[in-house]
């Protein structure tokens, strides 16, 4: 009898989609549906989402809608500046002199 318990949970332990015990919750996604509907949207979608389950992974992880949302803001709008020419690039010389003077002092 214990044999056939270990076997099972083995059985378990490697399916990818183990369905979590019942507690009153709404049927959850099967990982591989997630996963299907995940690589249906738009490649920066796709890296939010990466993002936001990253953030949650983390154990100090704090995620927060508003802070996400204003992060993919600041992003869209730093794309753009480079895009319509807005942005000033500096040389990577500079950039390196300056952080180097920045160490030294």
């Amino acid at each position: 009898m214990e044999e056939s318990k270990t076997n099972s949970r083995k059985k378990n332990e490697n399916q990818l989609d183990n369905v979590p015990p019942r507690r009153n919750l709404v049927p959850m996604k099967a990982i591989s549906e997630v996963a299907k509907d995940a690589l249906e949207l738009p490649p920066v979608q796709r890296l939010t989402l990466a993002r936001i389950l990253l953030d949650l992974s983390e154990e100090d992880g704090d995620f927060s809608p508003e802070a996400e949302a204003a992060w993919e803001e600041e992003i869209q709008n730093r794309i753009r500046a480079v895009e319509d020419g807005s942005a000033k690039g500096i040389p990577y010389e500079q950039v390196m002199r300056e952080a180097q003077d920045r160490l030294a002092g």
